[in-house]
Formats: C-alpha cells, structure tokens, sequence
C-alpha cells in the first residue's frame, strides 16, 4: 500500500504540479487512470510544460509539402552551378549534394530563411556574395532594408534574391535607388529549377578576348567596336 501511495504522489509532482489539474482530473475525467488519457490531458491544459522528459509546445514549426522541399532542391543545386560558374567557392559536396542529404541538412521542417548563404571568390575570399531566400510570398520594402542593413554591416555589396513572385514595384524602386552600392540581382524560384547550362540545345558560353572579337568581326564583315567592351 505504501508502495502504491508513493507511486501515486510521484506521477503527481511530476506531471500535475498544480491543485487546479487534479482536481480537474478527479471530478470531469475518472478515466485518467490511463497514462496515455494523463499525458493527454496535460497537452490541452498545459502546452509548455514538460511531460515524460519532453518539451511540450503549443505550437511547432509546420513540415514543408514534399514537392516544395524537392523544389527548393533543385533551386539551391542551381544557385551552387551558378555561384561556381561565376568563380565563387562552392565545395563538391554542395554542387553533389543529393536530396537525402539536403533533407538531412535542413530537415522537414525548413524554411526558406534557413537556406540563406554567403559565399567568397576564389581568387579574393574579400568578394563575397550572399544569396537571400524571402520567407514572404511578395517581397516588399521592409525585407530589402533587412538585406542590405545586413550586407552593410559584414561588408557585403553584392547578392542574390530568390523569390517566389515579383517585387513589389516600391521594393524594385529600392533596388535601383541603393544600385550605386549594392548589386542586388533577383530571380523568381521557377526560374532556377533548371539549370539551362546542362540543356543539351544550349552550349556553353564563352567571353571572346579583344583579338578573337576582332577576328570574328572581319570574317562576317560586320563592323563593330573593337576596343575594351
């Protein structure tokens, strides 16, 4: 008997530590003998208390759809080609990283500003970029200040913004009027989920050097302006 009034005035303090829950307990739900009815109940009553060793919140942080994840994949594998293509450092793992593994890295429960990056030229580790990932469908005014209050504050003068609709025409004004210091670039994510590079019909683009433009120029007789643009 005592071993039993013991075990009783354990599962008390632990998960009822206030007179109000047990008396609840003990006049609307005599079924809560159950530990699972017990666990159950301390949901609804109490959200942020902590119940067998685990945190209980009201609220969590939502799992992203399956074809949203697999979306922003294929975005960020884009974005690491084009970054790499432009002579910023983007290790193997980023460019090969498969979708189990950027699962594994952002988890279910993303969101787009976890995915949020900064990457160096290889040849000046002080030229950064950072590539911004909106949380907000339309992206107004207010986040553009955030971005560039942050690149201004880590030195930061050029990125890249992924967003799921167009600007608004005030956030597009704020891009052109800051254009004297920062370069800020804007792509929708639709645009981004394939990489036109690795098109079987598109080949790969070079920049002519000044004698081959010349040359080029003379074998079609076209002219044109040879010096440095």
């Amino acid at each position: 008997m005592r071993t039993k009034d013991a075990s009783k005035k354990l599962l008390n303090q632990r998960f009822f530590p206030s007179s109000k829950t047990k008396t609840l307990l003990n006049s609307r739900l005599p079924f809560t003998r159950s530990i699972a009815a017990v666990v159950s109940l301390s949901l609804s009553l109490y959200p942020h208390k902590k119940c067998f060793g685990y945190h209980l919140r009201g609220s969590e942080k939502m799992v992203m759809p399956e074809e949203e994840i697999g979306r922003l994949y294929r975005v960020r594998k884009t974005l690491m080609q084009m970054l790499l293509d432009r002579g910023y450092l983007v290790g193997d793992y980023d460019i090969n990283m498969s979708k189990q593994q950027f699962l594994l890295k952002y988890g279910e429960n993303m969101k787009r500003e976890d995915l949020v990056l900064i990457k160096a030229l290889r040849n000046n580790s002080s030229d950064q970029i950072y590539v911004f990932f909106p949380e907000e469908p339309k992206v107004g005014v207010k986040t553009m200040k955030t971005y560039t209050n942050r690149m201004k504050d880590e030195s930061v003068f050029r990125a890249i913004l992924v967003v799921q609709q167009n600007l608004t025409p005030f956030a597009r004004t704020c891009i052109s009027e800051i254009s004297t210091k920062f370069h800020l670039e804007v792509f929708q994510e639709a645009e981004l989920l394939i990489n036109i590079k690795e098109h079987v019909l598109v080949p790969e683009h070079q920049m002519l050097t000044l004698a081959e433009k010349k040359t080029l120029l003379e074998r079609y007789t076209v002219k044109g302006n040879t010096g440095d643009s």
